[in-house]
């Protein structure tokens, strides 16, 4: 893509939608950072002209925390982005090389952020993958938002087709994770995540997979901060959780709220691009911590002190101990049964398993073989013999195809990788071997996963009851009526043929009327057990 203007310097990274390079404009001599469309989402119509109206949006903001966009080069194949390149490094970067932040640069940061998120929702923006990793910070401090653009691109049919990587949804909201309307305040709730993380050393989401971190998204329920008090100074503990409340509508309306609401807690003096800038550079003299070990309680100290001492002891006493005697090498040779001795091979252990396991104390280690007047004799060589090559059939190689149904519907996501919403009758490539399906379906709220073992040039079909991985419970007939708690937790008033999915293992269900005496039912689910219907009349009983 290098032309009279622009040269590309080095690639920075690559992902499922674009290639990021550093460029350097020669017209007005400064470093760019170019992100190029990948020349299959380049040719989609739909998603060049969403991609360019979303530029144009974005290059109009003209905030001071938001990366700028300076252009947009468009060709038959190729769609590319100039923007402004900041020296420095990433929010994520920073996390992981100095572990938490100060309480004043972690407000400063949230601030800077919301104030950027303001301007871009006033402008109709929503980030939507708000994260670590999307937050710039220069070598003088300044934060900036980055990525607007691509986030959005993530749900046109050429994109989730092709599977771009979605990443971890550490930061992701409830209601986006289950396919909830998307607004502002969803990029609050990714921007308070962040908060937590900056303040506490710890995600706010867990989860080492993708089905694993979507099923805590789902069971989400906001953390006691009181556990962090050392961490989250109290002073804006309740805006922290405001920020990441489950429910959209009890999180802060709009990000100016929220930034206002920020600065009153630290009486508008959060810290400074230059307090930024040292800590990043070190010059603020301040230790590293290592997330989620911002204080030791006086305990784990002493117990830490104590093998330290251990520590020296033991070596001490390895130093000052007796040498003890060499152990005898064995030679390497291998001793035949026609008294041919012959250079030992190396041992393949992944592929030779030995017929006995010798006995490994020491009365019956094999005794060094004399080889003191043995010399090497050359072997005859049998002609008679011929030696034919084991051939097997080439393994066929590549991409493996699947289609996919479920039942009901639920939207498909492949390791990390988006697939789209079943129904998926086209074939879609995949790579071959073993892999894994999570399924997502609104109104199960309950993620499902199924291992697959796909050969490569083959196609395979699979289809997926969801509901045979969950339990379910209907409330068939309750007379007069009642409360339906599942858990402790209140559900619905009867009448209604609502049924309720839950995940497989150990559930209460009660049925509580003022008049009678509460109904309890213990049930216990395994995978592919029936639906189970609650039939009563509370006045019986």
């Amino acid at each position: 893509m290098s032309d009279d203007r622009l040269q590309l310097v080095r690639e920075l990274s690559r992902s499922g939608i674009a290639t990021v390079w550093e460029g350097y404009d020669q017209q007005l001599d400064r470093k760019v950072l170019v992100k190029s469309i990948h020349p299959q989402f380049a040719r989609d119509a739909d998603l060049r002209i969403r991609f360019e109206r979303e530029a144009r949006a974005i290059a109009r903001l003209s905030h001071p925390n938001v990366v700028q966009i300076y252009d947009i080069r468009a060709g038959d194949e190729s769609l590319s982005l100039l923007l402004e390149y900041v020296e420095g490094e990433t929010l994520g970067h920073l996390l992981k090389r100095r572990g938490v932040l100060p309480g004043d640069l972690a407000i400063k940061l949230a601030t800077d952020i919301l104030a950027g998120l303001a301007q871009a929702h006033a402008g109709g923006i929503i980030h939507r993958d708000l994260k670590p990793e999307n937050i710039l910070i220069s070598q003088t401090g300044v934060v900036k938002i980055t990525d607007f653009g691509l986030a959005s691109l993530r749900d046109l049919p050429a994109v989730t087709m092709e599977g771009a990587v979605i990443g971890t949804p550490s930061y992701m909201s409830p209601e986006q994770a289950l396919g909830g309307a998307i607004g502002p305040r969803t990029d609050i709730f990714a921007c308070g995540a962040m908060l937590f993380e900056m303040l506490t050393g710890r995600r706010l989401i867990l989860g080492d997979s993708l089905g694993e971190a979507f099923q805590n998204v789902m069971k989400y329920r906001v953390p006691d901060l009181s556990v962090y008090a050392a961490a989250i100074p109290e002073t804006f503990r309740p805006l922290l959780l405001e920020m990441i409340e489950r429910d959209p509508e009890d999180r802060p309306a709009t990000a100016i709220v929220a930034h206002a609401k920020l600065l009153e807690a630290v009486h508008g003096k959060p810290g400074t691009n230059a307090d930024l800038a040292a800590f990043m550079s070190g010059t603020d003299h301040s230790a590293p911590v290592a997330a989620g070990t911002r204080t030791l309680p006086n305990k784990m100290l002493f117990w830490y002190g104590a093998a330290g001492i251990l520590l020296v002891l033991t070596v001490i006493a390895l130093v000052f101990s007796p040498s003890p005697e060499p152990p005898t090498t064995l030679p390497d040779v291998t001793q035949r049964k026609d008294s041919t001795t012959i250079p030992a091979q190396p041992q393949q252990s992944d592929t030779t398993t030995p017929a006995t396991r010798p006995d490994s104390t020491r009365a019956n280690r094999p005794k060094p073989a004399d080889t003191t007047n043995t010399r090497p004799q050359k072997r005859a060589v049998d002609t008679s013999v011929v030696v034919i090559p084991d051939r097997q059939p080439p393994r066929p190689s590549g991409p493996a195809y699947v289609t996919i149904n479920s039942t009901p519907w639920a939207r498909v996501f492949y390791n990390d990788s988006l697939l789209g919403t079943t129904p998926l009758t086209t074939p879609l490539a995949l790579p071959a071997g073993l892999g894994t399906l999570l399924f997502l379906n609104d109104q199960l709220k309950q993620p499902v996963t199924k291992q697959i073992d796909v050969a490569p040039g083959d196609t395979t079909a699979i289809t997926v009851n969801l509901q045979d991985y969950v339990a379910r419970v209907k409330i068939a007939s309750v007379k007069p009526w009642a409360d339906v708690f599942v858990d402790g937790e209140l559900r619905f008033r009867t009448p209604s043929t609502q049924v309720i999915f839950l995940p497989l293992g150990r559930h209460i269900i009660e049925l509580r009327h003022p008049s009678f005496p509460i109904f309890t039912k213990e049930l216990t689910f395994q995978a592919g057990d029936p639906i189970y219907e609650v039939r009563v009349d509370l006045s019986q009983r």
